[in-house]
């Protein structure tokens, strides 16, 4: 049996959880939703040479006179192809680099 007292709690109880209910979802309504967030890029396309192709050359080495060269033939095949490859990326650097000076945008950036 319910005595007046227990129906009173009863009835209280079940007006503070309607008031609290109506306050709960009257909030969800009057808030906004966040702005979205927003991110700014910026692309920037430089041509750049790298500082080892700018660098001069160092100064060619010129054979005197007197210099022989002596040596069996494997040995001398093998002086004539390092000549040749030392020729040829002489001819590389040279090139890329006149290639580089002609489309650069400026220095390469400072790494530090």
């Amino acid at each position: 049996m319910r005595t007046p007292q227990s129906r009173l709690r009863l009835v209280i109880l079940l007006a503070l959880s309607s008031v609290t209910i109506s306050a709960c979802a009257g909030s969800l309504a009057r808030t906004s939703p966040a702005p979205e967030p927003t991110e700014t890029v910026r692309t920037e396309t430089r041509t750049v040479c790298p500082i080892e192709i700018l660098a001069p050359l160092p100064a060619a080495v010129t054979r005197s006179a007197e210099a022989i060269l002596a040596g069996n033939r494997e040995g001398l095949t093998y002086a004539g192809a390092r000549f040749a490859r030392e020729d040829a990326l002489e001819a590389l650097i040279v090139d890329a680099a006149g290639s580089c000076k002609a489309t650069t945008s400026g220095p390469p950036p400072d790494p530090g």
